[in-house]
């Protein structure tokens, strides 16, 4: 049994380089250098949960984590931060070697700036679709998430939800029936909702 749980996962040992493919979930104020540290010691892979840190103090976490271990530990972003790109770079600077992105739909050249230095990208997908394009631009791997997870990306949601209807975004009588206009500008769809990629 031990062999054959070992095969299954062996590919997430290999690009977390930890003994077991596990992977703390980051979480906000709690996914600390203890946790993260104890994570990575016991073998799983710890994850800093950045959420609303600004740059500073995310330098200092990693910094410390460093301390209480010598394993593999990543850090977990918000794309709607708003000094995302500098949490980037302290991750680059800091050599972080896998980032979390989560919250809603990064950018390429976010990916790209994670993987120019070296660092794993790893990205939480509610959508297969997203999922396909994430891949496409350079995500090392992905989280699958529910439409309900704590940090899903409202415009997603929206989305999701009415696909599952089984409708179109236009009632039969030319009334809007979509996501909100917010979603509409933020993100280009189909008449179905599937998101169009480039």
């Amino acid at each position: 049994a031990k062999a054959k749980l070992q095969k299954l996962w062996q590919r997430g040992c290999d690009l977390l380089g930890c003994k077991y493919a596990i992977m703390g979930g980051a979480m906000s104020w709690v996914s600390e250098r203890h946790l993260v540290a104890a994570i990575s010691n016991a073998g799983g892979f710890g994850v800093i949960a950045c959420s609303a840190m600004p740059p500073d103090l995310l330098r200092n976490e990693i910094r410390e984590t460093r301390k209480l271990t010598q394993k593999p530990f990543g850090v977990n972003l918000i794309i709607m931060h708003p000094k995302l790109d500098e949490l980037v770079q302290v991750c680059k600077e800091e050599n972080v070697s896998h980032v979390v992105l989560a919250g809603g739909l990064p950018s390429g050249k976010t990916i790209q700036e994670i993987k120019s230095y070296g660092g794993k990208v790893i990205c939480f997908v509610p959508a297969l679709a997203i999922g396909k394009k994430l891949i496409r631009s350079g995500a090392d791997a992905l989280v699958i998430e529910g439409m309900e997870a704590g940090g899903a990306d409202k415009c997603e949601q929206e989305w999701y939800r009415n696909s599952q209807r089984g409708r179109k975004n236009w009632s039969a009588d030319g009334q809007w029936v979509g996501p909100s206009e917010e979603c509409r500008k933020r993100d280009k769809r189909s008449e179905w909702g599937e998101l169009i990629c480039d």
